[in-house]
């Protein structure tokens, strides 16, 4: 299914009719051409077109009807059979517990990401364990869409900051998505809210080495069309400054 990237194309203009994959690549770089705070919008925006107004909410509600390492789990092996044409192979992992939600405070003891009492073992991804934060990640290996556009922040912008939001804000299921310049691989981790941009390191990140607008502009400054003069020189400019910073009143609510 190619809706969300023929959907991304004909939102920009391009109205293209490619094979999904390159579809969606040929978007996600039109989409980075914009500053880094509304491609992260327009990314959720359509994230959220591609399904009926109606299903965020009635999803979340389904999910909220479960605790959250269940949903976890399941979001983990979803994810895995659902993504591999778009980011390659992937594998459900444990997650690092040092960064999940401590929802047990608020939803009670087995709500949220400590498993209590049975722990069903037939469900998709093989045996369940019982310990915190077993099977609650999902490692790509090395992700096929940010080897292709070779670029930070076609993925911080395009990619993580935006599904972050859909998961995290619209859907209700935290999710945290920590990505991996150098071997190029991502884990995501459910049940684990994502730190604010301006404190994740995947937003203080030089451009990359083969990254396709360095290398047509002759180096970073030339990349970047909104970068301060007092960014640090050191960061991708698509991830600091005016181009994270939105005029006023143009973002969705709740972003």
């Amino acid at each position: 299914n190619n809706g969300l990237g023929r959907k991304a194309a004909g939102g920009l203009g391009g109205g293209r009719k490619d094979e999904a994959y390159e579809d969606m690549i040929e978007a996600a770089r039109a989409l980075n051409r914009r500053p880094g705070w509304q491609a992260q919008a327009l990314t959720r925006k359509l994230l959220n077109d591609s399904f009926p107004s109606w299903f965020p909410w009635l999803f979340g509600r389904v999910l909220s009807l479960f605790p959250t390492w269940f949903d976890a789990k399941h979001a983990s092996v979803s994810t895995v059979l659902l993504t591999g044409w778009l980011v390659g192979p992937a594998a459900v992992v444990d997650a690092d517990v040092a960064i999940l939600d401590d929802e047990d405070r608020v939803r009670g003891p087995g709500w949220g990401n400590e498993p209590t009492g049975w722990v069903p073992g037939f469900a998709l991804g093989g045996l369940w364990r019982k310990e915190a934060g077993a099977g609650h990640s999902v490692l790509i290996e090395r992700c096929r869409v940010l080897e292709q556009v070779g670029c930070a922040s076609v993925c911080a912008n395009v990619c993580k900051a935006p599904t972050q939001a859909y998961f995290t804000r619209d859907i209700g299921l935290p999710l945290t998505m920590t990505p991996d310049y150098e071997t190029l691989s991502c884990t995501l981790t459910f049940g684990a809210t994502p730190p604010a941009l301006e404190n994740d390191p995947a937003f203080a990140s030089p451009c990359l080495t083969q990254c396709p607008e360095k290398s047509a502009h002759g180096g970073r400054r030339g990349a970047v069309a909104a970068l301060d003069d007092d960014a640090p020189a050191d960061v991708c400019g698509k991830l600091v400054g005016t181009s994270m910073k939105p005029p006023e009143g143009t973002l969705p609510h709740g972003y």
